[in-house]
């Protein structure tokens, strides 16, 4: 009985590593997410985008101007990740997302954030039914520029290493509603985060 409860948490784990979100899921490689993935303004795919920048940079540079260093950086990120190290690119190189920004651990995709348009009900009712589970819901308080204070909802889900938030937004680039979602592995961003601590230099020596 236990090795079927077993078997059952497992696959019931799998599954929701499956679920996608704005067509990619967590646990995707990177070359599933950049298969698809395109650029911002061009809509060409990411791949064919980056590797023209970084090959001719020069003939690139007369179209981009002062973005160069800039795309210059962000297709480097994105090469990266495609080469298993953990990095993190901004959702410019996968516009579907949304404002955001992706991390990847060891060639896989842990860590989603985009910022959406949606009513926030809607999105924790879909939410919801993607992960299966019902959420934890509170308010977080926030203290503009004048001390005025004001509160946002917050929905939160937790199932085995995967977990999600969806949060009202107190500073987006949307004139409505907007809300900021992330969705991670949180067994691969701890992992992604020690490796990271074990090899950075200390902001402390000379």
């Amino acid at each position: 009985m236990k090795y079927a409860i077993a078997f059952a948490l497992v696959l019931l784990g799998s599954t929701l590593f499956a679920q996608q979100f704005k067509g990619h899921a967590i646990g995707e490689t990177a070359q599933q997410f950049f298969s698809t993935a395109t650029v911002a303004e061009s809509r060409q795919l990411t791949v064919e985008y980056c590797t023209t920048l970084l090959n001719n940079p020069k003939a690139m540079k007369k179209h981009l101007g002062l973005a160069m260093p800039v795309e210059t950086q962000g297709c480097q990120e994105v090469m990266a990740a495609l080469q298993g190290m953990d990095t993190e690119v901004g959702n410019r190189f996968a516009d579907a997302l949304g404002p955001g920004n992706t991390r990847f651990h060891a060639g896989k995709l842990v860590y989603m954030k985009f910022i959406m348009d949606s009513p926030y009900i809607d999105v924790v009712a879909d939410m919801t039914k993607k992960l299966k589970s019902s959420p934890e819901q509170s308010y977080v308080t926030y203290q503009n520029g004048f001390g005025a204070t004001f509160q946002r909802r917050k929905a939160m889900w937790v199932s085995g290493n995967l977990m999600a938030t969806v949060e009202e937004s107190p500073s987006v680039p949307f004139k409505g509603e907007a809300l900021l979602v992330t969705i991670f592995d949180a067994k691969g961003a701890d992992e992604a985060w020690q490796r990271r601590e074990a090899t950075r230099p200390s902001t402390l020596d000379p």
